[in-house]
């Protein structure tokens, strides 16, 4: 009968130590999630930015191209100076895209 009542006792403060791991990780987890929830957010914005930064490049450069008929050498020149900024933005805004999802299928 003791040893009945010896192992009742055992696997009570078995399942209260197993709680309280859980509680802890539960609390670990809620932590994390409030850091990465803060990432996202982060990289949404930045996402934002950037996405609105190449509109008005490209935007700019459509403008530019059907406005005053400037030399064929200066539209080359700035053709070529902005499709490097708006490759570099959409490349960045690709990875930022990529690593949200990465996270999120995490």
């Amino acid at each position: 009968m003791f040893a009945k009542l010896a192992d009742e006792v055992k696997a009570k403060e078995d399942l209260q130590e197993g709680v309280k791991k859980l509680e802890n990780e539960k609390a670990s987890l809620q932590t994390d999630s409030e850091k990465y929830t803060g990432q996202v957010q982060r990289l949404q914005q930045k996402l934002q930015i950037m996405t609105e930064m190449f509109q008005e490049n490209e935007l700019k450069l459509h403008r530019y191209s059907t406005g005053a008929t400037p030399t064929l050498t200066q539209m080359h020149s700035f053709i070529y100076k902005h499709s490097n900024q708006i490759t570099f933005y959409w490349s960045h805004t690709h990875d930022v895209i990529a690593g949200v999802a990465q996270f999120l299928c995490f």
